[in-house]
């Protein structure tokens, strides 16, 4: 397929384009003709008004981004091209993978000849679907972040991170990844009994080791991990999901005892995280929002020093230590939190002791 580009003589011309991205004003995206009927359902005729009004000021300016250009190897393709790739208005296909905090992941077809096709995945940052407020303020920002950290060029070839290929500015915000449908989506099988714990330490294991690269190049993963991963069918991660500082500070601050002002996320902030995964890997629950996020409702349903689940009928004192790095890794006020490299070699120490019964592999 081919795409819709401007072709550019070096680096400079690509850096005022990703500028001129990063400072566009997101609301040229949000008032558009089109997007009123999702913006307003069942509308009336006040709602009629305030939308015509905010089209007046930001709608008639047009699109922020007009001229798209190729980010290297990355290819800009034009809203017709993306239309062709996957359904992306029709919000009722099979298609539809899995909501995302910016908007959505969907599985994708590029034409590759006349008879060929190659999977894909497709993630939006919608306008009309996110988490409410001023949430969509974000999109720019982290659309362009994702644009700059996913073309670097040892995290594009972790085997653990979505390889970007393409992406679409123009009339909505949408990035392309190579890549097939997932089997698994971590968030929802976390209870499961047939993901086994041979399995969940290779996936804390795996995504540490990427979490720490991140790191060592200057990067902040700021990712709820549990929610931005997918697995195959052999429970091989991929994380998809960055940088959504604002959104996980809402949910994490309220543990850590900050207020709305708290600091900016910082590398602690991403430990912390990798804390919250371990834990949700080991006692088979999810952590999220109110009474549920705190780690105390494990460690008072569980054995003495312990917040592995039972089933997996884990080495006692195995689980004490996982317990002991998970606690550590939510400890964002003294200094005893662990580095991200630290943590998953303490890991890698003791994840490779079996469970100590046979696990369910199959139905």
């Amino acid at each position: 397929m081919s795409s819709s580009r401007i072709i550019v003589g070096g680096p400079d011309d690509e850096e005022r384009f990703l500028r001129q991205l990063k400072e566009a004003d997101p609301r040229q995206y949000l008032f558009q003709l089109e997007m009123f009927p999702k913006l307003y359902p069942g509308h009336s005729p006040k709602t009629l008004r305030v939308f015509a009004s905010d089209f007046e000021k930001f709608g008639k300016l047009g699109f922020p981004i007009t001229q798209a250009m190729d980010l290297g190897e990355v290819k800009h393709y034009s809203y017709s091209e993306l239309e062709e790739i996957t359904p992306i208005n029709n919000r009722q296909s099979s298609d539809f993978i899995t909501r995302t905090i910016p908007g959505r992941l969907l599985h994708g077809r590029i034409k590759m000849d006349s008879s060929s096709l190659e999977d894909v995945l497709v993630k939006t940052w919608d306008f009309d679907c996110n988490g409410g407020g001023d949430s969509f303020i974000y999109h720019l920002p982290r659309f362009h972040d994702e644009l700059i950290l996913l073309r670097d060029p040892d995290i594009k070839s972790h085997p653990n991170v979505v390889k970007l290929i393409g992406y679409h500015c123009e009339k909505s915000l949408a990035v392309i990844y190579k890549g097939k449908r997932p089997t698994h989506l971590l968030k929802e099988i976390l209870k499961s009994d047939y993901f086994v714990w041979e399995d969940r330490m290779r996936v804390a294991i795996a995504i540490g080791s990427a979490l720490k690269m991140f790191h060592d190049k200057g990067f902040l993963y700021g990712g709820y991990f549990s929610w931005s991963t997918m697995l195959d069918e052999n429970f091989y991660p991929t994380i998809y999901g960055f940088q959504a500082y604002n959104w996980n500070k809402m949910f994490y601050r309220g543990f850590i005892g900050q207020g709305p002002m708290s600091p900016p996320w910082s590398l602690k902030d991403d430990v912390f995280a990798y804390g919250i995964l371990l834990l949700e890997l080991v006692s088979k629950g999810r952590c999220i929002g109110g009474a549920m996020f705190m780690p105390e409702l494990w460690w008072n349903n569980k054995p003495p020093n312990s917040i592995v689940d039972e089933y997996f009928s884990v080495n006692q004192s195995v689980a004490s230590k996982i317990t002991e790095l998970v606690f550590s890794c939510l400890d964002v006020i003294s200094d005893e939190q662990p580095s991200t490299g630290a943590a998953v070699a303490a890991l890698q120490n003791f994840a490779s002791i079996p469970a100590m019964k046979k696990q369910k592999l199959c139905e």
